[in-house]
């Protein structure tokens, strides 16, 4: 019997009460039964699943798509319903072995197990089925609990679609965990300066907050902390100059309230996902797990900026303060202080020296180089974000921070930015000159000489270690950064790029900063390529290649996760599987390593010609690392023969010359 190994989503489904309607009536049950054959037949036919087997009134099925076997459990359920069967479904993404019309393995399990955990009409799935769906529309998705289901080793965390009603069987479970809330307190300031109308919200926020919690005899904020999400700015102009703008003042409120103590305030990037939706303000706070939400636009003509902002109570949506500046942008910078500070004093406020001092702390007094800034800031983020980043766009940023630079010589946040730019432009290839990087040590060095607390310096030091191969200064420059400033998701992956090449290499230290970078940032997608690297060099291959398909729904047209799927199934002797993945990477890009990895997979089949021809057109589009392909393990029944080192001599020789 022929054996595969496949990730696919599992679906499992039962009719409740089936037993009891068979003892009472044997002929409306196996009516029952059949109308709910019928059912499954059709609809798993229609979403392009597979019916793999019926045991009594339960049925397995499997789908390519966790998107489908989802939405095909809507349709079950509600085709159901109209035939008075009331029916409960488990789902889960998980990799299982194949067998002729038969699957096993631990995703038939977990969904199975869900499915008992069900409550009538309910549809359960598990967090590899979560990551997946999450962002498609029409499919709205809240976390349950996480349980100890029979047979399952490790805790899984159970998701439902909202509109269920679930609740959990204690029979199935050993013990639950409520998911917490990260708390984030900063020792420091992360940006310079900020409008009227931002610090005016945040002292008026302040002021809420610290009257509401005194005023109801519950004495300090700290028995209560707050938390808080910040939705992106909507640019009501619309010009494209000013996103920039919107999205530094989305950023730059986020960071003063992360300052303000006892404040739980969630990261940028995790709520940046929401911009564009059509969500309310309760639903996306109801994602985020949070009480309090702030949003707001801005609108411009000509030099004249104006500003609303709203500070909403999530469980009601109700408004509870709301403020609107108007004005020059150059105006409302003189008079940011006095915004925030002269409402706390209206409201006889106590604020701490520490919360006073940040209100009133700046990394320049001048608005250009504030501004020009802030468009370096936003572009330098975005290539962080780009898996293909753009020589222009570093550029770009470049000429930014030399510009906020020559308007105040003294701007450390200019410095940090120029540092990240150098390095970077020297990782990605645009600039090959070695002293790039020396460079960029030494403007690091230069923003921290002039704050010595500025979490962006330390960044931007640890980059530039790390991109020399000075990895162990890299990590403690990272610390140092992230003690500074916890909110940074690109700063906690870049310490997983550093704990999983240090030396010793430190794989768990890699992975917890990984899945930190994920929970801050959960569609910035290196977090997850990063945490498929890790998995796979601590051989928790289903769980990697999980996290390589996420990266595929975050972003489809990138080779790189297919490539990488494929080395696992390479690396397992699953050779179908991986020519798949190489194929699939190969649709979307001319990379010479991809022909490379075909090559492996016809050279492990025996397939001689086949390897040596794609091996050819590799070297033929540039690649030339000899050393690797001579000495490499997939070769080895190559190793001896004639054409093949003459082919690898020939290019060598070509390379040399």
């Amino acid at each position: 019997m022929e054996q595969q190994k496949k990730l696919i989503a599992i679906f499992f489904s039962d009719i409740v009460g089936y037993t009891a309607v068979m003892d009472n009536d044997e002929d409306k049950a196996l009516a029952m039964l059949e109308n709910n054959r019928s059912i499954h037949n059709k609809l798993i036919g229609e979403h392009k699943g597979r019916l793999l087997k019926e045991m009594g009134d339960g049925i397995l099925a499997s789908f390519e798509s966790v998107s489908r076997a989802v939405f095909c459990a809507l349709a079950i359920r509600k085709a159901c319903k109209t035939q008075n069967i009331s029916i409960r479904i488990g789902i889960d993404l998980g990799e299982v072995i194949v067998q002729d019309d038969d699957i096993f393995g631990r995703g038939v399990n977990i969904a199975s197990r869900l499915q008992e955990l069900a409550p009538p009409g309910g549809i359960l799935f598990s967090e590899s089925v979560q990551r997946n769906i999450h962002n498609k529309k029409g499919l709205e998705t809240e976390f349950v609990q996480e349980a100890h289901l029979k047979n399952v080793h490790e805790p899984v965390s159970v998701y439902r679609l909202i509109d269920d009603s679930v609740h959990l069987h204690d029979s199935d479970m050993e013990s639950v965990h409520k998911p917490t809330v990260r708390q984030v307190t900063l020792k420091t300031s992360n940006r310079g300066i900020f409008i009227a109308a931002i610090l005016g919200l945040v002292g008026l926020l302040l002021a809420y907050l610290i009257y509401t919690q005194f005023s109801s005899g519950e004495g300090s904020k700290a028995s209560a902390p707050y938390t808080i999400a910040v939705l992106p700015f909507e640019n009501l102009t619309g010009e494209p100059d000013l996103e920039y703008f919107a999205n530094g003042m989305t950023q730059e409120l986020c960071n003063r309230l992360s300052r303000l103590q006892n404040l739980k305030v969630t990261s940028r990037m995790a709520v940046i996902r929401f911009k564009g939706t059509n969500l309310s303000p309760t639903e996306i706070a109801k994602k985020l797990g949070v009480e309090y939400l702030i949003e707001g636009s801005i609108r411009k003509q000509g030099n004249e900026v104006r500003i609303n902002a709203q500070l909403i109570e999530a469980a009601t949506g109700f408004q509870l303060a709301s403020y609107d500046f108007k004005g020059n942008m150059e105006e409302a910078l003189e008079a940011q202080d006095k915004a925030a500070l002269g409402i706390a004093e209206e409201l006889h406020l106590d604020l701490k020296a520490e919360e006073v001092t940040a209100i009133r702390k700046r990394y320049t007094d001048n608005y250009q180089a504030y501004n020009a800034y802030l468009k370096g800031w936003m572009l330098l983020e975005s290539l962080h974000f780009d898996v293909n980043p753009s020589r222009e766009k570093f550029d770009g940023a470049k000429q930014h921070f030399e510009e906020a630079m020559a308007q105040d010589s003294s701007y450390a946040l200019a410095y940090a930015g120029l540092s990240m730019v150098e390095s970077n432009s020297y990782y990605y290839g645009f600039q090959e000159e070695y002293d790039r990087l020396e460079r960029a040590e030494n403007l690091a060095r230069k923003a921290l000489k002039l704050d010595r607390y500025l979490p962006e310096g330390h960044q931007a030091l640890a980059e530039t270690f790390a991109y020399i191969g000075r990895h162990e200064e890299a990590i403690k420059s990272y610390r140092v950064s992230l003690d500074l400033e916890q909110d940074n998701p690109i700063g906690w992956c870049l310490l997983a790029y550093s704990c999983k090449d240090s030396d010793p290499i430190d794989l768990d230290g890699a992975e917890t900063a990984a899945r930190m970078a994920i929970k801050q940032g959960p569609t910035y997608i290196w977090s997850y390529m990063i945490l498929g690297e890790v998995l796979r060099r601590k051989e928790q291959f289903t769980e990697a290649i999980e996290t390589y398909q996420y990266c595929i729904q975050l972003n489809s047209t990138w080779h790189s996760p297919y490539i990488n799927i494929g080395d696992i199934h390479l690396t397992q002797g699953d050779y179908a599987l991986a020519m798949d993945m190489f194929r699939r990477a190969d649709e979307l890009s001319d990379a010479p390593r991809i022909s490379v990895r075909m090559s492996f997979v016809h050279a492990e089949r025996g397939e001689k010609e086949l390897a040596l021809a794609e091996l050819e057109k590799a070297f033929q589009a540039g690649y030339s690392y000899f050393d690797f392909v001579e000495s490499n393990s997939h070769y080895h029944s190559l190793r001896n023969d004639k054409e093949f080192r003459a082919l690898i001599s020939k290019f060598r020789n070509q390379e040399a010359h």
